[in-house]
């Protein structure tokens, strides 16, 4: 609990965008992270937490889809790669 407050700290106080939306907002967005157990806003790219207007909604990253994935037990490799055009 004291790394996700860290990371809750930290991300709150590197964004002030985050810091004028409303606290209830912020508050369930990490609430979901901390279901999931993603660390939002951190260089491992798992979930982000993204100010709309007033509100903070919870986004996951690809990282963190793949990191659920192998969590699930269900999937033993995944990999992700870089799709472009032609």
């Amino acid at each position: 609990s004291e790394r996700f407050q860290r990371v809750a700290l930290t991300a709150f106080s590197n964004n002030p965008r985050l810091q004028s939306c409303e606290p209830m907002s912020f508050i369930a967005a990490m609430m979901e992270s901390a279901q999931l157990g993603l660390e939002p806003n951190t260089p491992l790219g798992q979930a982000y937490l993204i100010p709309y207007g007033k509100k903070v909604q919870f986004q996951i990253g690809y990282k963190g889809l793949l990191e659920l994935a192998q969590r699930s037990g269900k999937i033993k490799t995944i990999y992700a790669h870089k799709i472009r055009e032609n």
